[in-house]
């Protein structure tokens, strides 16, 4: 009986061994005959070991993206409510998951990244920043409401989207935004209706509120050769910079 009870033992390493090797060099599996441990050496296909890696590459990847928005947001509402801005912070995350239909952890990653806090985070909470709360909840209503009942009219999957490229622009002031920016717009996206298919496809366009091609060279400052410099130094709301990655082209010769 002992003898078996080794021999079983033996068998029960035998498979586990046999079996690590087979996940390491992608093997089709086991068998017995007649009571033998068989280790099938052909290797798996190429394309079921490259599903297989691709799906474990995709699981990682989703667990740690999933890890960091958790200990973002935990990091967050630490700093928040060491500030005294709990209260503010928790109507403003229901205000948006209301606007755009989803749950309270998207509402507030849309907030973290509006207000500076996704920075300060991947910065190790850097001392020198300084995110912000959100703005006064009867404001940041206000934007909600003007934003799907205005020109806009967007529905809240859209505005998910908008937030998630560009929240600031949307939860202060967006209807100041709006009339800035299409006032200086291009020709091609001057009409409310070209603007807002611009800003379903391109939300960061309702930051564009300034055009240096509409101001005078003769106002800015001179370069080295006296001439005046050729931009006004507001390349992130500029359309100069951004209408020809819109229109498929490039900007000066450099593609944008």
């Amino acid at each position: 009986m002992a003898c078996q009870s080794r021999r079983s033992r033996l068998k029960v390493r035998q498979v586990a061994a046999a079996a690590l090797a087979a996940a390491a060099v992608g093997l089709n599996g086991l068998s017995f005959l007649h009571g033998a441990l068989v280790v099938n050496t052909r290797p798996r296909p190429f394309h079921l070991q490259q599903q297989g890696r691709a799906v474990s590459r995709r699981a990682a990847e989703s667990a740690t993206e999933l890890s960091r928005t958790e200990r973002l947001l935990a990091a967050v509402r630490e700093r928040v409510a060491a500030m005294g801005g709990t209260e503010a912070w928790e109507d403003a995350a229901n205000a948006v998951a209301a606007a755009i239909d989803s749950g309270t952890d998207e509402a507030e990653m849309a907030l973290a990244k509006a207000f500076g806090w996704t920075g300060w985070f991947d910065l190790n909470r850097a001392s020198y920043l300084k995110p912000k709360l959100p703005q006064d909840i009867g404001k940041l209503r206000e934007a909600l409401r003007w934003l799907s009942d205005g020109p806009l009219s967007l529905s809240p999957e859209q505005l998910r989207h908008a937030l998630a490229i560009k929240p600031l622009a949307y939860l202060v002031g967006p209807e100041k935004s709006y009339h800035a920016a299409l006032e200086v717009a291009p020709e091609q996206f001057s009409t409310p209706s070209a603007f807002r298919d611009l800003l379903l496809r391109e939300p960061m366009a309702l930051d564009l509120t300034h055009n240096c091609q509409l101001t005078d060279p003769d106002d800015r400052p001179m370069d080295d050769w006296g001439e005046p410099v050729h931009c006004d130094g507001q390349c992130t709301h500029c359309w100069r910079s951004s209408t020809p990655r819109f229109m498929g082209g490039v900007l000066d010769g450099v593609e944008v």
